[in-house]
């Protein structure tokens, strides 16, 4: 089952791919992957909430604010939580995240909006990561896929088995990501393209913005 958190311009996908395990409590919570919390960290809570789910870890397919601006609020109000939950983004966005993080954010809001006015009025301090993760990395059921264009550090997470992937701002439904912003290169994105579309071609298409897709339908786009 794949839950959708978020509300605003970004898709947040909430994973079932860790198998449950009693806490010492003695309760039963699914945990879970949080993947690109970019906003609404208070309806990301509520729905994990809901699910009787708690996160093992906040999964980014790159650093762009869109797809981390709630990163701070949850890493804060998962922080006491039994195990802890990590952070995992590839090494090449690792930029977006830490303390120097800001002026990274800042130059690529202004490149891709002309201004800084939105990172200015919502900027919270990024936590720094846990983990840094690659290619066929496994967490959980998802294996990584690297795929650079969008971003140097751009990821894709899959499910073989479940039949599903999240595709981040690589590949959309009949559109793909832009590479005109910092790190963005249209060759690179030509062939994660090719890469992702040799896949299960029934493989459900989960993008970091809009409707979900398959495989299928986006070989025939591309």
């Amino acid at each position: 089952m794949v839950e959708y958190a978020a509300i605003r311009s970004a898709n947040c996908w909430i994973y079932p791919a860790f198998e449950s395990s009693p806490q010492r409590s003695g309760t039963v919570s699914r945990p879970y992957a949080v993947i690109d919390p970019g906003s609404d960290a208070e309806l990301i809570i509520k729905r994990l909430k809901e699910l009787n789910a708690s996160p093992r870890i906040f999964l980014l397919t790159h650093g762009h604010f869109d797809h981390t601006g709630a990163l701070s609020q949850l890493a804060a109000y998962y922080a006491g939580q039994e195990g802890g939950v990590e952070i995992a983004i590839h090494q090449d966005d690792a930029g977006y995240l830490g303390a120097d993080s800001f002026q990274t954010h800042r130059r690529c809001w202004v490149q891709a909006a002309g201004n800084a006015d939105y990172i200015d009025r919502f900027w919270r301090p990024m936590p720094a990561p846990t983990r840094f993760i690659a290619q066929n990395d496994h967490i959980g059921s998802l294996r990584v896929l690297h795929v650079p264009g969008h971003s140097p550090g751009s990821t894709a997470f899959y499910d073989e088995n479940a039949h599903v992937i999240f595709t981040g701002d690589s590949l959309f439904k009949q559109a793909v990501g832009r590479t005109d912003l910092p790190g963005g290169d249209e060759a690179l994105l030509r062939k994660s393209l090719i890469r992702l579309c040799a896949l299960d071609p029934d493989a459900i298409v989960y993008p970091g913005h809009g409707e979900t897709t398959t495989i299928r339908a986006e070989r025939l786009f591309n």
